[in-house]
Order: structure tokens, then sequence, then C-alpha cells
């Protein structure tokens, strides 16, 4: 895929909408290798917003709280790997 692309990955359930006052976020636990993170980006949390079907992975940073999504192009070789367990809400 293209360098500027968002890695994303398939959920098996979509996750519960945002309504009523609640917002569903899941947030993984990750290890990884052969990935390069963007300058000043220290730290990886996998992420599933409410109503999506899919998981984004966040570099972040943790001197100010800042976040960035992760790209095709921050995968350093084609053994790049990344091992999760992720939690969320799914709809009704």
């Amino acid at each position: 895929t293209s360098n500027s692309n968002v890695i994303k990955v398939a959920m098996p359930f979509t996750s519960a909408a945002n309504t009523e006052g609640y917002y569903t976020r899941g947030l993984s636990a990750l290890m990884y290798r052969y990935i390069n993170l963007d300058s000043n980006y220290d730290q990886l949390v996998g992420y599933v917003g409410g109503g999506e079907n899919y998981m984004r992975f966040f570099q972040s940073r943790s001197n100010n709280g800042d976040w960035l999504e992760l790209k095709n192009s921050n995968l350093a070789s084609n053994s790049a790997a990344i091992y999760f367990s992720v939690n969320y809400m799914v709809a009704a």
C-alpha cells in the first residue's frame, strides 16, 4: 500500500457508538519491532474508536501528550511486527 496509508486492523465486531454522553474507546497493550516512530514520539498505542470496526495505532509523546497515526511508511522492513491485546465495547 501507499506509504501515506494509515495502518488499520480489521476487528471482528463494530464497537459501540458514542451516544447519550458516553464515549466508547478501546485501548490496547502492545509490543512491536522494526517500527520507526516519528521524531519525538516514543510510545505506540492501539485504539478502537466509537462505532468503528477497525483498530488504528497511534504514536504518542510522553513529554506533551500529542499523538499521530502510524502509517505504512513507519514500517522499517518486511519483518515489522505488532503484537497486541485490546478490549472494547461492541455494538448491541
